[in-house]
């Protein structure tokens, strides 16, 4: 993971089980990032993986919510225009932040599982 993670643009970390072909991969993206190289690097990772199951969790600084401001639809396309590439889809549907006059949906998690893992 250390190769896609750019100070400030995209930092990572990640863990890997094995028995249970899974890969959970955290993000965090500063507001003051470069909103390109992000998703250059985000597009690199969801690539690179070749596991059945994934999960990517994290404060993505992009509002998930329905109605948003003009840039922060357009980041939020560009980057949910990958999801389906690599058959992953936003799990996080109400708010994460909620405050006295907003709510937003900034914390995600983005997975290819489709029903819960079960542990033997």
């Amino acid at each position: 993971m250390t190769r896609y993670v750019k100070e400030i643009d995209c930092e990572l970390t990640a863990v890997q089980i094995h028995e249970l072909d899974l890969i959970i991969v955290t993000v965090y993206r500063s507001p003051k990032d470069n909103f390109e190289k992000f998703l250059e690097s985000i597009d690199n990772v969801f690539c690179d993986i070749k596991l059945k199951n994934v999960v990517f969790c994290g404060d993505f600084n992009i509002d998930f919510s329905f109605e948003t401001s003009t840039d922060n639809e357009r980041k939020k396309r560009r980057f949910l225009d990958l999801t389906p590439i690599y058959n992953m889809h936003a799990s996080i549907k109400e708010p994460t932040r909620v405050g006295k006059t907003s709510s937003t949906i900034r914390d995600n998690f983005l997975t290819t599982i489709s029903e819960t893992i079960k542990l033997v």
